[in-house]
């Protein structure tokens, strides 16, 4: 009787039948070896964890940041806004993007205004966005891709006043004056009664007053707006 129920105790049962509990070190081992098995999945899933983690802490800051920056944008607070900005990526968001440009060309700080306008035309389609990005082109020197920029909005919107001015008065600076009258008489053509077109052709035309084309400008501005104050300035 002794033996068996030394045997039986051997093979991990009690005397009377039951399961014999585990050691601590016993359980101790099995955790180990799951750990050392699954080891991977175990990093895997704190990463994603921890990952997640920073990422939700990051969206939050930038979130904040843009609310901040936004507030001080409406408030034509620049400096603040730009403070704000800074580090940030351009956004993708339209109403976001606004801000962005806006700040970031109100800074004068043109190698970030100059694709946040792309995207934000891109967005948009918006005209007024383009003659921002020719302006950009033309104050970085960039002559030729801000011609063909003023070129575009104009082709798109044949009665886009700013586009023949911008371009008129670029060719103008250029000393290329046929091109200059070549536009402002398009532009004329294409919108007959806008004052500011005509003031425009007035203009390219007066270095030389004698003629013809210079006549008939200042005779074409006067029957529309009589009273203008260019041809005051003419008298």
């Amino acid at each position: 009787m002794e033996r068996n129920n030394t045997e039986q105790v051997d093979n991990g049962q009690s005397p009377s039948g039951a399961a014999v509990p585990q050691s601590k070190k016993s359980k101790s081992k099995n955790i180990l070896s799951i750990i050392k098995r699954f080891w991977y999945f175990i990093v895997l899933a704190i990463v994603v964890v921890v990952g997640g983690a920073i990422w939700r802490t990051n969206v939050t800051n930038q979130d904040n940041a843009w609310a901040r920056a936004t507030a001080f944008y409406t408030k034509a607070d620049y400096d603040n806004a730009a403070k704000e900005l800074a580090g940030l990526p351009v956004p993708s968001d339209a109403a976001r993007l606004k801000v962005y440009a806006q700040t970031m060309l109100a800074k004068r700080d043109l190698e970030k205004a100059l694709p946040a306008y792309e995207k934000l035309y891109a967005a948009t389609k918006e005209p007024n966005y383009k003659i921002i990005l020719g302006n950009i082109y033309n104050e970085q020197k960039n002559y030729d891709k801000a011609i063909s920029t003023y070129k575009e909005v104009i082709a798109d919107n044949p009665g886009y006043t700013q586009a023949y001015v911008n371009l008129a008065i670029l060719y103008k600076l250029q000393n290329k004056i046929s091109e200059a009258t070549a536009i402002a008489n398009a532009a004329v053509k294409s919108n007959p009664n806008n004052v500011t077109l005509l003031e425009l052709k007035v203009s390219i035309l007066m270095e030389d007053k004698t003629t013809q084309d210079y006549k008939t400008a200042v005779k074409d501005l006067a029957a529309i707006n009589p009273q203008d104050p260019l041809l005051d300035s003419l008298k």
